[in-house]
């Protein structure tokens, strides 16, 4: 029993592997290249799935953590840079799937062809683009650096300060475990399969 049971599951892994590689990821990744393949085995990796699980769950408590009008003390530089170590890895999450799927055009499997995949990328641009107002908005950072940077680009903190709103954006977070919770998201996904159905 334990046999077959390694058998299927074996099996359904080769087929999700030849899934994840067919086609040509972003016009140059071929379904033999290395980093492509190397980038599918990371995802395949066992302990890949623990470790979001790990990282969304902090994720949610730093939210948690924060407020409107955060001081600028000790326990806002710990979340702020907390919060760019997690961006940083839900980054590489993100290209790690991009290049094994490819972004849209190739095929069903594309990373942006799936609902959860783009909410994934749009959490990811949130959050990149809520550590830019953090910074400018933030007096404590090195303003004369911030303002030798965006200067080139005819930008002043205060052009960053409508960002605001995404501080509370980051508040969908918690809904990346839905999608690797095969129960939660079959409920989701069951509902949102409905919703067409209640409306008309």
């Amino acid at each position: 029993t334990n046999h077959r049971k390694r058998s299927r599951k074996n099996s359904r892994a080769k087929k999700k592997r030849r899934a994840m590689s067919r086609g040509t990821s972003l016009g140059i990744f071929k379904s033999n290249s290395k980093l492509r393949q190397r980038c599918v085995d990371i995802l395949m990796h066992r302990y890949f799935d623990r470790v979001l699980h790990v990282m969304i769950l902090f994720s949610c408590i730093l939210c948690a953590m924060m407020t409107p009008e955060q001081p600028r003390d000790s326990v806002y530089h710990f979340i702020w840079y907390a919060d760019l170590i997690l961006t940083c890895g839900f980054v590489t999450e993100c290209l790690l799937k991009i290049i094994a799927l490819g972004f849209y055009n190739n095929g069903r499997q594309s990373y942006l062809r799936s609902g959860w995949n783009k909410l994934d990328f749009f959490v990811v641009i949130v959050s990149i683009l809520s550590l830019i107002y953090d910074r400018t908005s933030n007096p404590a950072m090195n303003e004369r650096r911030l303002a030798s940077d965006i200067n080139g680009l005819n930008l002043s903190a205060d052009s960053f300060r409508q960002l605001k709103v995404l501080r509370g954006i980051r508040a969908v977070r918690p809904l990346r475990m839905i999608k690797r919770s095969p129960g939660l998201k079959r409920v989701i996904d069951s509902l949102v399969r409905t919703v067409p159905g209640v409306v008309n």
